[in-house]
């Protein structure tokens, strides 16, 4: 893993750095001798340089000639890499430690990554606080560069086949999740418990879509703070935990749901936050329950595309409403990366790609978000989050209920009137 992790920061430095060039497509020079005294360096083919080294000795015309010096490119890869380096690896590192410790618990990875990232990095504010500055440069590409790229690469995990699968009771249990969860966390966090936008644009994403990783995405977009962030993961993954020991309970003692697996899998898939607690509630049902929740989860994951370029638009036609925190007027950009989302998820649903590389492709979108949690729990200050309040958690709580009544019911009435 570690040598993975080496090659594509090796890659990602050298995508970014780049050859001066100057004239008709010559590599532009330092300064060079010629009879021990400083000329500039000419940048045209046919003139040969003469070493002075080579006219004190008599050598041959042949032998006269001097070469043009190495391009810059590689000191420029080395300066990029020994900037960000530090800040990258501290990160690797603990994205790698959150991964053990995620099977033995029942905690995403990108929880443990988060946690572990405000330990070490509040850790280092007490101990050290210049430390911190020679970590800058990678934390930030950890969080913005590395954090598109694991975005990107987790479009292997969806297609369209996903879709019919399910039948359409269980995409619009789906649609009507996501939808209702995101107006409702906008109404109760915007206008009742009077929320920053950035932190309920999180919480409601995380609720609404697929837990961690969407807050992940989300803060792409809506470059939330730090701690807003870890505030975000926090709540998510608790009501997320409380979901993954209740359902189960509810398959056995609510005879509704007891009486029809495809019911609960729909139900469970639809309305439960993250991937793999939904493989847990399901694995705990039956296997018809975990297949059903499953697909139905993965629909609604693929929900988080168009959900990401409808967040960009809000923020371009009403700046005031998502970055009311900064007093550019300049319109935002759109999200590349969502865009690079779809045309993976276009790829993976026309043609077949190896199971190998998907589960590869997977296995690096994972690691990379995980180190971008990392990272942002990195330049979390526990200090912040505990400003924040109750509030957060109240928004996650009720956006949970919501998820668990309100759409029991409608999941219960789509099921028993449609296909």
């Amino acid at each position: 893993m570690l040598k993975a992790v080496t090659l594509l920061l090796s890659a990602l430095a050298t995508c970014g750095a780049h050859v001066r060039l100057s004239g008709r497509g010559a590599l532009s020079m330092p300064h060079r001798m010629v009879n021990d005294q400083p000329v500039a360096a000419t940048h045209t083919r046919n003139l040969p340089r003469i070493q002075p080294a080579a006219l004190r000795t008599g050598a041959s015309p042949s032998m006269q000639l001097q070469f043009a010096a190495p391009t810059p490119s590689f000191g420029i890869v080395a300066d990029f890499l020994s900037v960000r380096a530090p800040g990258l690896a501290l990160a690797a590192l603990l994205a790698y430690g959150a991964n053990k410790l995620a099977p033995l618990t029942a905690f995403s990875p990108f929880l443990w990554a988060s946690l572990i990232g405000i330990a070490c990095g509040n850790f280092l504010t007490l101990v050290s606080p210049g430390s911190k500055e020679q970590l800058r440069s990678g934390v930030s590409f950890a969080k913005t560069r590395l954090l598109r790229a694991g975005i990107i690469l987790y479009g292997v995990k969806m297609t369209v086949q996903k879709l019919a699968l399910t039948g359409v009771a269980g995409v619009l249990a789906d649609l009507f999740a996501v939808i209702s969860t995101l107006f409702l966390g906008w109404l109760l966090g915007m206008r009742v418990l009077k929320l920053e936008p950035q932190l309920t644009a999180l919480i409601s994403s995380g609720a609404a879509i697929c837990g961690c990783s969407a807050v992940a995405a989300t803060q792409t977009v809506v470059k939330g703070e730090p701690h807003e962030v870890a505030a975000a993961i926090g709540t998510v993954v608790l009501c997320g935990t409380i979901a993954m020991f209740l359902y189960p309970l509810l398959w056995k003692f609510v005879p509704a749901l007891a009486a029809d697996a495809k019911l609960m899998g729909i139900f469970t898939g639809a309305t439960m936050h993250e991937v793999a607690g939904v493989v847990a509630v399901g694995n705990a049902c039956s296997a018809d329950v975990a297949s059903t929740a499953l697909v139905t989860k993965l629909v609604r994951v693929c929900l988080l595309a168009p959900f990401l370029l409808c967040l960009s638009s809000v923020r371009q036609w009403g700046r005031r409403t998502l970055r009311r925190r900064s007093s550019s007027r300049s319109s935002a950009p759109l999200p590349w990366f969502a865009f690079a989302l779809v045309a993976v998820a276009c790829v993976n649903s026309v043609f077949t790609v190896p199971a190998r590389m998907v589960k590869r492709a997977a296995s690096a979108s994972a690691f990379a978000m995980a180190m971008a949690m990392a990272a942002n729990g990195l330049d979390a200050d526990i200090g912040q989050i505990r400003k924040l309040g109750a509030r957060p958690l109240m928004l996650a709580g009720a956006l949970w209920l919501h998820l668990l009544l309100v759409g029991a019911g409608v999941t219960h009435f789509l099921v028993a009137r449609l296909p």
